[in-house]
């Protein structure tokens, strides 16, 4: 229902069936995903600030990494948004991304972009491109961002098969 909601653009219903999926599973997965969608909402609505609070209860308190990744990921790119790299950079230290290591090294280039460090943004988008997989990074965008800092864009070299 919650996505259905979305699809129909009924931001109302969208936010009343997230806030019933919140009241019935509050220590679920869907709970989580409730909240990605709610931050998704307020991101759109201009309300960074209860964006900010819905992606960090997932990534601090989901049980599913995967979500808890998506969430600072996100939460990152809202404060580059805020014009807060330094505080998006901070966001995405100290944790091990594994699957998302691509995504980690666009996201930091992102703020470093943000920042006028051009060299840095540089390296960590040849990093994303590198170490990323067609699930993990978008190429084409990558591609395109390291094209826009002036740098040529080399083809990574083919991945080993285990």
């Amino acid at each position: 229902l919650m996505t259905a909601a979305i699809d129909a653009n009924d931001r109302v219903a969208a936010r009343r069936n997230a806030a019933s999926i919140l009241q019935t599973y509050p220590l679920s997965p869907y709970a989580d995903q409730a909240e990605l969608m709610l931050a998704r909402l307020s991101v759109d609505e201009g309300q960074d600030v209860n964006a900010i609070t819905e992606l960090t209860h997932v990534m601090n308190d989901s049980k599913d990494t995967q979500l808890r990744h998506i969430a600072r990921l996100r939460l990152a790119r809202v404060l580059i948004d805020q014009g807060k790299p330094d505080d998006a950079i901070s966001t995405l230290s100290g944790v091990a991304p594994g699957k998302f290591e691509a995504r980690y090294h666009e996201v930091r280039g992102d703020a470093l972009y943000a920042k006028k460090d051009v060299s840095g943004a540089l390296r960590e988008y040849q990093a994303a491109l590198a170490g990323g997989d067609a699930q993990s990074a978008d190429t084409a965008m990558l591609e395109l961002k390291i094209a826009d800092l002036g740098a040529v864009v080399a083809s990574p070299a083919p991945k080993a098969k285990p």
